[in-house]
């Protein structure tokens, strides 16, 4: 049985475009999370005399937004009002509807006010904006307000915020330093300048500008703390860190007046990255598993989940205790969370059942949680991992229709239409992926680039080679400096090699010549590798396989590029085994996760085994069992494992194989028949012939295809038929006649025929019927011709051993007779014969 790599080369690499955040974001409008003091929604509401109007501002000030929508809305209606009482409530109504996340609501609420370029509502349609994470457009309104001779101090650090949550942390960082220079900064806008520099991991200037900074309010220490310990944990000193954090957070509960809601979440979190520096990942989680325990219902639920998200993710095996246990409590918020992320640590531990489970029960408990498109589309993902596309795209059309109205439902349909063309694509359904794609594109501009790529990919998989050069042209001339399209002639090169066409290899090599310090240059030569050891030309797959940097490989094809390697030595003639032996264990140790494992592990059990080496064998295969039951080797490396049993001899090595072999029986698999061939040939070498012999009824009353594994029963029965007979006749009878069925059975090979024949010869000869036995010895010769399905080993056994018995009868001419005819064939013992005929004429005076 010969393994060999599954090539890389059918992999295509589809863009699923810039894609959203599957979580919810906690927003501050200025200072972000940990670095606050003040925000532009702090400002009061303007009363007007009406008790309405007072009522909405207080309960909006005691943090109940419905409460004042509703206060506002009955307002809004009372007849006659002033122009100014109308404004002041909509602006009014705006902040409370951004208060209760009703984003879209608030920007139709105050869109009567913007026609009128009022700075107060332009500054709260940025801020809306903020909250729909439509940062661009958010920016250039900020841009406008600050440049305005007396802008708000809120529009400055708006733009500095915008402009680093698009990317641009240079420019937010200099707006911020102009604020400081021109003296117009106050302490939070310092601080949050501090807070960028440390983003930025300029140490230098963090500690001369934290170090300047008086801060005299309470609040404003608590956050200077803060930031030291940041910066002690960007200098790599977790102990110092540690005891800053500490210090924020040791007041109780009722004492924590000047520590805002947000500070106290950044600490916690700051805590967790000195643990994680100090201790590792492993013991990092403590710290914010507490908090989500003790502070359910914390405005930033989302961003601590997220982050526990990411420390478990580089745990080892990463407990679902905690989670499990706030999936099954309330607040339904925290149980929501708790799910969704129960949910994503079971599908990186591929525990793909569990998985399934978890996201049906989150729709079915949460049905309009903000999380349920992002739970469908992990669905999808779940389902294209069992392969099962239509379960994906059922899944799929479920998230479309959940994704409900508004601008951010636009960018979720959009996103929703890509994920649905890459698994018509996945599933060979070409054309609908392209109109998926389009209809992406269609829906939001932002996902024209991936779309234009992946339809470009589309048209190739058709073979449709002039509508790939159009879409490819388009692609460049939209986005001429696209970092995507280069990647297009390299999935030309690997799509034509899983199609076989014998362009992929110059197809690569051009792609290598065009773009040879491209990040994925190293796939084309690993491509090159695999597609050169398809061919069996493995010296130049050896040659492509030097010029591989790995470094620059993704940890999967890295996995790829090291298990083609042991591969190419197994596959060198002669073989090389102790370096095949020396590749996989390295490949073991270094890649305990790889996909690979499996196959991997079956090529080292089966060099052990080929050395003879039965303990090593039988070890990487049950090991390969173990660790992965579900994959498509596991039966047949416990098949391997219950055979290198067999043939070590370790004590108790049989009777661990026969058990070995019922767990194979157990699986139900292809290798059922199989398994319970081995265990009658361990019963028949224990001598339990009369076990073996029921075990082989089996298998011939199962029918198998395999006619081999039929003639192997009716032999092994018949052996032990004969082994039986030595004690009764009457078995030696039956044995007869199971070698005579055998023999009997059309198409049966010579090696079975002949095998067969001689020992239906021995039975009769232990029945003293020597000219039955003569008889059969004769048929083996008889009817053995040359040519393919010839066969010498039972040929010149039954030769020789009919010789014999003419020999002991002193019967020389027919014993000559016998020797003649095994010497006219040209095996490998035909000399033997002709001597021994020569030798006879010789001692008996025999001439022709």
């Amino acid at each position: 049985m010969n393994f060999r790599p599954v090539y890389v080369i059918i992999q295509c690499r589809l863009q699923r475009g810039f894609l959203a955040s599957r979580l919810p974001k906690v927003l501050a409008v200025v200072c972000g999370l940990g670095w606050g003091g003040f925000s532009v929604l702090s400002g009061p509401l303007y009363a007007a005399e009406s008790a309405l109007l007072r009522q909405a501002e207080g309960a909006l000030s005691e943090n109940i937004p419905q409460v004042a929508i509703a206060k506002l809305k009955a307002f809004i209606a009372l007849p006659d009002l002033s122009g100014e009482q109308r404004e002041q409530a909509l602006r009014a109504m705006g902040k409370a509807l951004l208060a209760d996340a009703q984003y879209i609501e608030a920007l139709d609420a105050i869109a009567p006010l913007i026609a009128a370029r009022q700075s107060q509502a332009l500054l709260l349609r940025a801020d809306i904006l903020v909250a729909l994470e439509r940062w661009p457009e958010a920016l250039a309104l900020y841009k406008e307000l600050a440049a305005d001779t007396g802008a708000p101090m809120a529009a400055h650090l708006g733009e500095a915020e915008a402009l680093r949550a698009t990317g641009q942390l240079g420019k937010a960082v200099a707006a911020l330093e102009s604020l400081v220079a021109a003296g117009k900064a106050p302490v939070p806008a310092q601080l949050r300048l501090v807070s960028l520099y440390i983003e930025s991991a300029d140490v230098k200037k963090a500690h001369a500008a934290l170090s300047g900074i008086d801060a005299v309010r309470p609040q404003d220490r608590k956050w200077k703390t803060y930031l030291e310990g940041r910066l002690f944990l960007l200098e790599d000193h977790p102990e110092a860190a540690r005891l800053s954090f500490k210090a924020l957070l040791a007041d109780t509960p009722g004492e924590r007046q000047d520590l805002s809601e947000s500070l106290f979440v950044g600490a916690t979190l700051g805590l967790a990255d000195a643990r994680i520096i100090a201790e590792g990942y492993e013991l990092a989680d403590a710290e914010l598993e507490n908090f989500i325990s003790h502070n359910p219902n914390s405005t930033y639920m989302e961003v601590v989940f997220a982050r526990l998200d990411e420390i478990y993710s580089k745990e080892d095996d990463a407990p679902e205790t905690e989670l499990k246990n706030w999936a099954a409590q309330q607040p339904e918020r925290r149980a929501a969370l708790a799910r969704f992320y129960l949910a994503c640590m079971q599908l990186r531990a591929k525990r793909l059942d569990k998985a399934e489970r978890t996201l049906d029960s989150f729709i079915k408990l949460h049905p309009s949680h903000p999380l349920t498109v992002s739970v469908y589309e992990m669905e999808a993902e779940l389902f294209e991992q069992k392969g099962d596309f239509a379960g994906a795209l059922r899944v799929l059309d479920a998230a479309q229709r959940q994704t409900g109205d508004g601008k951010l439902a636009v960018e979720a349909r959009a996103r929703i239409e890509l994920h649905t063309g890459l698994v018509h694509y996945q599933a060979g359904d070409y054309l609908l992926a392209d109109k998926n794609f389009d209809n992406a594109a269609k829906h939001s501009p932002e996902f024209l680039e991936p779309a234009l790529y992946n339809r470009a990919l589309a048209a190739l998989s058709q073979r449709n080679f002039e509508r790939f050069r159009e879409l490819d042209a388009e692609l460049n001339s939209k986005f001429p400096d696209s970092l995507i399209r280069s990647g297009l002639l390299l999935e030309q090169g690997l799509l034509q090699a899983r199609l076989g066409n014998s362009l992929a290899p110059g197809s690569l090599r051009r792609f290598l010549l065009d773009y040879p310090s491209h990040p994925r240059a190293a796939e084309a030569q690993l491509a090159l590798v695999e597609l050169a050891f398809r061919d069996g030309d493995y010296s130049a797959a050896a040659d492509y396989r030097k010029a591989v940097n790995e470094a620059s490989l993704p940890p999967a094809l890295s996995d790829q590029s090291q298990y083609l390697a042991l591969f190419l030595a197994d596959a060198q003639s002669p073989r090389r085994d102790q370096e095949v032996v020396e590749l996989a264990t390295k490949f073991i140790k270094g890649n305990p996760k790889s996909a690979l494992l499996p196959e991997v592990r079956m090529k080292l059990g089966q060099v052990y085994f080929r050395k003879e080496d039965f303990p090593n064998a039988e070890t990487q295969f049950g090991t390969l069992v173990n660790e992965s039951p579900e994959s498509d080797y596991a039966e047949t490396a416990l098949f391997l494992a219950g055979r290198s049993a067999m043939k070590s001899i370790n004590e108790g090595s049989r009777e661990r194989a026969f058990q070995i072999f019922d767990r194979v029986v157990a699986r139900g698999g292809e290798l059922l028949l199989y398994a319970r061939l081995q265990q009658a040939i361990l019963k028949s070498s224990a001598g339990k012939e009369e076990e073996a012999i029921q075990l082989a009824d089996f298998i011939l009353d199962k029918q198998p295809a395999d006619p081999d594994l039929m003639y192997a029963a009716l032999m092994g029965k018949a052996d032990s038929l004969l082994n039986l007979g030595r004690t009764d006749p009457k078995r030696l009878e039956q044995a007869v006649a199971a070698y005579a069925q055998l023999a009997a059975l059309e198409s049966v090979p010579a090696v079975w025929r002949n095998q067969a024949l001689y020992k239906k010869a021995q039975a009769l000869d232990q029945l003293a019927r020597k000219a039955e036995a003569l008889s059969a010895y004769y048929d083996v010769l008889d009817s053995s011709v040359a040519g393919k399905d010839q066969e010498y080993v039972w040929f010149y056994k039954a030769g020789f051993e009919a010789a014999r018995m003419f020999e002991a009868q002193e019967k020389w001419p027919q014993a000559i007779a016998i020797y003649q005819k095994m010497s006219g064939q040209d095996g490998p013992r035909a000399a033997e014969a002709k001597g021994r005929i020569k030798q006879l004429r010789l001692e008996h005076f025999i001439w022709e």
